[in-house]
């Protein structure tokens, strides 16, 4: 056996330890020493998921729906809708599902909630940043992981004899995978020598594995008192912190690619999912850090959270969308029968085209919202002879690109929908907050959300 084991463990144990402790009170630990040059201007992201959670609670949204389980059961669970789509196919599930929720809320007596711009593009940010934290694992199959992966060998979870590495259990009922993630990425390395030491080989981790781990340590906790939830990262305070940290060397100015590959295939479905990721990849982007004089940053939950937050959004702004196939839409959907051909003026109701409302895409997405009532009431009076359009994937958004050009000439005419060429993603500016009125919220409160 070699001699030196035990001392190299207890020097493991304690710089954890240290860490553990410099992690969750440094605001900053590690950061800013690495950035090349001023920070670029950040992708487009004018939503901010935290002001959009109160806005959802205030618009009295749980009332019907919920949010990972909290709240009324009547309606779909918005944490299953948002993460993976971009901000026009979301905008165009809620237009699809608006006649029902319409008559719904009739019903029951309330009014349809009214959004500004901004209100609008908060909101829809947050529903977009809650796939990321779903994190649905299975007690049973953590357990199985646990072992498999050799994490048992040095820590312990519901066992009262501690391991080489800190005991998991104590980290409460609820860790966060935003914490897992940051604790994987910081101690890494120093996990990776006690491995080598112990002659462990490190294990590759699968995209669920994390989130499975999680479930079976929050089986286990000792601590049934205590609930630690992933913080509501922000997509634009995580783009300073991957610039800070020397990320867009290697994964380009824009996070999307360069020496290392696109980020915006990083995040979506959940932090656990990224955490597996990372973990994978560390031993090679460290090495890549430090070939380059990288100094390899130490991260904190706040910044954690904010990382996990711009990996989820970097693929959630549309690009151009085919104005050929939003032609198409146009006159398949019925939009034509009503609004008449955009830029013309020849239909019965307003001119798409000529609407300032719909200059931005928040500005759409609050018009669709705002606006839906009067066109199902509008669409009854004429019989309903036009039925209520829904669109999937990316139809909304080329819907919108049509509407916006004025089905400009430069549209081919093709029956066929033309394959739209590689674009950046569409400029978006953040208007002022417009003055739509807002109706009163019902008088019976919305069930108090906790955590998320």
């Amino acid at each position: 056996m070699n001699r030196s084991l035990p001392m190299r463990v207890n020097g493991y144990i304690r710089s954890v330890r240290i860490l553990l402790f410099a992690c969750a009170f440094s605001p900053a630990l590690g950061l800013g020493q690495t950035a090349k040059g001023p920070v670029d201007t950040i992708p487009d992201f004018t939503g901010n998921p935290g002001a959009g959670r109160r806005i959802l609670l205030e618009k009295q949204c749980l009332r019907c729906h919920s949010v990972l389980g909290k709240g009324s059961l009547n309606a779909p669970d918005l944490a299953k809708i948002g993460g993976s789509h971009t901000y026009f196919q979301l905008v165009g599930l809620m237009w699809g599902h608006s006649p029902r929720m319409i008559d719904t809320l009739r019903k029951s007596g309330m009014k349809w909630p009214q959004f500004t711009s901004q209100q609008m593009e908060d909101m829809i940010a947050y529903l977009h940043s809650l796939g990321g934290l779903q994190e649905n694992g299975d007690p049973l199959k953590g357990e199985r992981l646990f072992a498999e992966r050799s994490c048992v060998r040095c820590h312990r979870v519901g066992e009262a004899k501690d391991g080489v590495g800190p005991r998991l259990d104590s980290l409460g009922r609820h860790p966060s995978g935003v914490r897992m993630a940051m604790a994987m990425w910081n101690h890494g390395p120093a996990m990776s020598g006690v491995m080598q030491i112990k002659g462990i080989t490190r294990p590759a981790l699968d995209e669920d594995d994390v989130a499975q781990i999680l479930a079976f340590i929050r089986a286990r906790s000792r601590d049934g008192g205590s609930v630690e939830y992933s913080p509501m990262g922000d997509p634009a305070a995580g783009w300073k912190v991957l610039k800070s940290s020397g990320c867009t060397t290697c994964h380009g100015p824009q996070g999307r690619g360069d020496v290392g590959p696109d980020l915006a295939g990083a995040g979506a479905r959940s932090v656990a999912l990224i955490a597996s990721k990372l973990w994978n990849h560390a031993p090679a982007m460290i090495q890549a850090m430090q070939r380059a004089s990288i100094q390899v940053p130490v991260l904190d939950v706040r910044q954690t959270g904010d990382l996990m937050a711009l990996l989820g959004f970097l693929g959630y702004v549309d690009t151009a969308g085919n104005l050929a196939h939003g032609r198409q839409l146009y006159e398949q959907k019925g939009c034509v029968q009503c609004h008449g051909h955009p830029g013309k003026g020849d239909g019965k109701f307003p001119d798409l085209a000529n609407m300032e409302a719909l200059r931005t895409r928040s500005g759409i997405a609050s018009a669709l919202w705002n606006h839906a009532p009067s066109m199902v009431e509008a669409m009854a009076s004429e019989g309903n002879q036009v039925a209520w359009p829904r669109f999937v994937d990316d139809e909304m958004r080329d819907l919108i690109e049509y509407v916006s050009t004025a089905g400009q000439a430069a549209a081919p005419t093709t029956t066929a929908p033309a394959t739209a060429a590689p674009a950046s993603p569409a400029k978006a500016t953040v208007p002022k907050p417009e003055a739509h009125p807002t109706h009163a919220a019902p008088s019976k409160s919305a069930p108090a959300a906790k955590g998320h």
